[in-house]
């Protein structure tokens, strides 16, 4: 199925044949985007998807659909048969509805679950949270304001696992704010919002790193609320041109302050769980055979080399480090710190680096530019904290085999799978070869 995924065109006469809003109510579809592609849970695949109908009369609607995917295995239809049941059956019991049906269907033959975005089987209170109304009626008492109104913009969203939405708000005095929300389908955030503020604290005192101060945890929603963090993630100013090396250094040392900032209560992540959490991508076979032949024998060497790693107490890590959780503006912000663990130093500088990787190969950032963010980022990151040339190319190896299989499926960026896997097997032969095997944990990272 999810070769419709990558066009468009196959998918516009799918969703025509089998969506009620066009079978029932005589719209077509005149306009169809593919705008992101995700790998899911359970060897899922969900594709974002802006369309736009038009009626008779030429009335235009446009609508974000969300699509499942499900394997190409013996139970899946059945199984989403089943989930498909199960998010209709709980829409049935709200006043959202009649957003829903028109919009929604589940195509057997292709293990196909269509839903109009915010309707989410795993977050079920993301429809309340975007719903400007409602959000309206809790965002007032959470922020202690009484508010006049409130539009909501859906940011970043990982079906299934978290949605962060931007909430522009206006107070009865006529002041305008904004705040970020968060719904998220695990358990923790009450202590997201104590982990945070420690952080804001700490941070604001060490001159160099600043995160977003919390307003909340609104449970009945599962959403995390915090305030605005000013400025333009490092993302947009690649993008732009508008990305010095100073600004790569001053996230490094940003980076060093925010690990030093210890946090109770956080679960722990280190190299056994980055390989099983690869083992565990590679099964859902993304990645085209070639290529998963290569992927894996990198994740085995990766396991191969783990035991000449540093054994260094860990730190506080973001564990999702690079350019777009990364703001410039008076100072660096980091923000989106829902995966927070304790955690080797190396597994946040490995990411950055790789990212600077990916960023290079999608011609946002040139070769000699990249070279030198990297060269700026770690060498200030190293004139606070210590760390191994074979730790950060492990854990850089690491996080490009992951971005080789998420961007498998991104059908604009498909190609780079084999380069990122490729410049993933450059770092490990320098650095954990028999002959260096000996000297693990000393010398200098590359940054080429």
């Amino acid at each position: 199925m999810t070769h419709a995924f990558r066009d468009p065109a196959a998918l516009t006469v799918l969703l025509t044949a089998h969506l009620p809003i066009c079978r029932k109510h005589h719209r077509r579809i005149s306009a169809c985007e593919i705008v992101e592609v995700i790998a899911g849970r359970r060897d899922k695949v969900f594709a974002l998807a802006d369309v736009t109908l038009v009626d008779e009369v030429g009335v235009v609607v446009d609508r974000r659909l969300v699509l499942q995917a499900l394997p190409d295995q013996p139970s899946a239809a059945e199984e989403g048969a089943k989930i498909f049941r199960r998010l209709r059956q709980r829409v049935r019991k709200t006043s959202s509805r009649a957003l829903f049906r028109p919009w929604a269907a589940y195509v057997r033959s292709e293990r196909l679950i269509v839903a109009p975005f915010p309707f989410d089987y795993r977050l079920p209170s993301l429809v309340a949270a975007c719903d400007q109304v409602g959000a309206l009626e809790v965002l007032g008492p959470a922020l202690g304001l009484p508010l006049s109104a409130c539009a909501v913009t859906a940011v970043r969203y990982v079906p299934e696992k978290r949605c962060q939405l931007r909430y522009d708000l206006a107070t009865q005095d006529g002041a305008q704010l904004r705040v970020y929300g968060k719904v998220m389908a695990g358990q923790r955030g009450g202590d997201m919002v104590r982990w945070m503020q420690t952080l804001h604290d700490r941070l604001a005192m060490s001159g160099v790193a600043r995160t977003p101060a919390p307003v909340g945890y609104l449970a009945r929603l599962k959403l995390l609320l915090q305030h605005e963090a000013p400025g333009r993630t490092i993302y947009e100013l690649q993008f732009d041109g508008k990305a010095p090396a100073a600004l790569y250094a001053d996230t490094g040392l940003a980076l060093a302050a925010f690990q030093d900032t210890r946090l109770t209560g956080l679960d722990p992540y280190g190299a056994s769980d980055e390989h099983a959490m690869l083992v565990t991508t590679l099964r859902k076979d993304i990645l085209a055979p070639a290529t998963r032949v290569t992927a894996r024998a990198l994740v085995e060497q990766l396991a191969d080399s783990a035991p000449l790693l540093a054994d260094e107490p860990p730190v506080t890590c973001h564990r999702d480090f690079y350019d777009k959780q990364v703001l410039a503006g008076r100072g660096i912000w980091f923000i989106d710190l829902d995966t927070l663990a304790e955690a080797p130093a190396a597994l946040d500088v490995g990411n950055f680096l790789a990212h600077l990787r990916l960023r290079r190969h999608q011609n946002l950032v040139p070769r000699d530019v990249a070279a030198t963010a990297a060269t700026a980022f770690l060498s200030a990151y190293r004139r606070r904290r210590l760390i191994s040339a074979s730790d950060t190319a492990w854990w850089t190896a690491s996080a490009l085999i992951r971005l080789a299989s998420v961007y498998a499926v991104r059908p604009r960026w498909v190609h780079l799978s084999t380069t990122l896997l490729a410049d993933a097997q450059r770092e490990l032969n320098r650095h954990f070869t028999r002959a260096h095997a000996a000297d693990a944990g000393h010398g200098h990272a590359s940054v080429a």
